[in-house]
Order: structure tokens, then sequence, then C-alpha cells
């Protein structure tokens, strides 16, 4: 199946390591020239040049942080000049440490909010107009599916899940008429560098052992946890052509894991 992804220009947030990276890669290799945008330069750096080196595409590292709206757009600029269009945009950016409702601060809400669910609307501010000047596009974002299955030790990402997937429909809606599609995935626990981390801070929450932790995470109905590639892969649909049709909703990625209907 041809993606449609030729002559096409796609920016990615938190691009250098996890979802986003796997995310770039998959799109470069697909035909698209790729914009990463990331805090780390050492890192994001590495990155940019091995995806480049794998798929033969354009591939342009852009320190930015997605918390400052100036950096945002400074970035946004930066990629429309060096790659000539824009043509979809992933956020996967931000996330939030292991806490309860109401045993975080203040500051650790607030950069949470910052990074993840603010941090999208600054870059889908910036980066419509560029859109729209490329008579349409798609714009994705990674949710996580605390937003549709509260965990109380995710609170802060349930809650922050939760607007992003109302954000996504409030979106969607208007940039309809532009030719702008707005998407959103969920995945669940998945087999990337977080899953130790994260079984680690419920282990030390809950007063479990890591081991029974991490087994009760992988455990699905499909057996295992999805890798980054094979959101990747469910990503680079979505933000294609071929799913002209789809818009305004969010696909769960998570092994079979979510029971509920909603």
């Amino acid at each position: 199946m041809d993606l449609g992804f030729a002559g096409k220009v796609a920016l990615v947030t938190g691009g250098s390591r996890g979802f986003g990276r796997a995310i770039a890669q998959t799109l470069a290799a697909e035909g698209a020239d790729v914009a990463l945008l990331a805090r780390t330069e050492a890192e994001l750096g590495q990155t940019a040049e091995a995806i480049a080196q794998a798929t033969g595409r354009r591939v342009v590292p852009l320190v930015a942080d997605v918390r400052e709206q100036a950096s945002v757009e400074s970035a946004v600029g930066r990629a429309v000049e060096a790659l000539g269009r824009l043509d979809v945009v992933v956020n996967s950016a931000g996330g939030a440490p292991i806490h309860g409702p109401l045993d975080a601060s203040e500051a650790v809400w607030r950069n949470s909010l910052e990074t993840k669910l603010l941090g999208t609307v600054r870059v889908c501010t910036a980066a419509v107009p560029h859109l729209r000047r490329s008579g349409g596009g798609s714009i994705l974002h990674i949710v996580g599916a605390a937003g549709k299955d509260p965990f109380t030790l995710l609170t802060i990402n349930s809650v922050i899940n939760a607007g992003l997937l109302a954000y996504t429909k409030c979106l969607a809606d208007a940039l309809a008429g532009d030719r702008i599609r707005v998407v959103a995935v969920s995945p669940g626990a998945a087999e990337t560098g977080l899953l130790a981390s994260m079984a680690e801070g419920i282990a030390g929450a809950t007063g479990a052992p890591v081991d029974a932790v991490l087994t009760q995470m992988r455990a699905s109905p499909l057996g295992r946890l999805p890798s980054a590639e094979e959101v990747a892969a469910c990503v680079a649909f979505l933000v294609s052509s071929q799913a002209a049709m789809i818009t305004g909703t969010s696909l769960e990625i998570d092994a079979g894991g979510k029971r509920g209907l909603a």
C-alpha cells in the first residue's frame, strides 16, 4: 500500500526517542522529509543523522521547548524554511510522573500540563497556518490509554490525556473545512525504554515487586505488548492519504487490553 508520503513534510515533536523517534523513522522510510523537535540537542542530532542515513530522506533537527510559545513558533518556522512546506504534524512530546490525585505538587502538575497539553496546543497553533498553505494535511496526538481508562497512580496523565481527547474532537471540527484531519492514538503499555521506569515507579508506590508489576503490565489478550515500531506503523496509516475519511477520533493500540466500549 502506497501511503502517499512522497513530496510530503512531517513535523514530529518528542522526536529524539521512544514513540516520536519510531514515528519519524517510519514516516521517513515511507518517503516523507521530517523535522524533529525536542529539547536535548545532542540526542536530537544523533537521531536525525541516524534516520537520514537509514532512509535517505532530509531530516532536520530542531531544538525547541514546547512549554514556550516563542520557541515553538521559531521551530515550526525553521522547519518550513528548511523543508519547504508542512503536511503532517505528530505531537509526541511530554508525559507525567507517577502520582495519585493528591500527592503531586502544583509545580509537577503545571510542568506536565505545560508540556503535554498546552505544548500540543502551541504546536497546533503554530503549524495550522502552514498546513492550510499546503492545502490540507493531518495532525495526530499521542495520547495514552489513561485518557479513557483513568488509573489512580497516573492521575496527571489521566487528566491530561482526557483533555487531549477533547481537544482532538474540537480541533477536528474546527479544521474540517480546511481539509485538515485531526486524530489521536492511545497506546497502552508498550515495549519502549519507559516501560521499566514506569514499572519501578508503580512498584515503589504500591510495594509490589518490580518483576510482578512488569508481568502484569505485559499481560494482554494478544500475549505481548506493542513495540514502538508497531505503534508508528498505525500512526503512519492514520496521517496518510489512505485514512482520508478518519478524523476526530482516537485509536487504542494496546494489544486488546481495553475492555470498555467507549
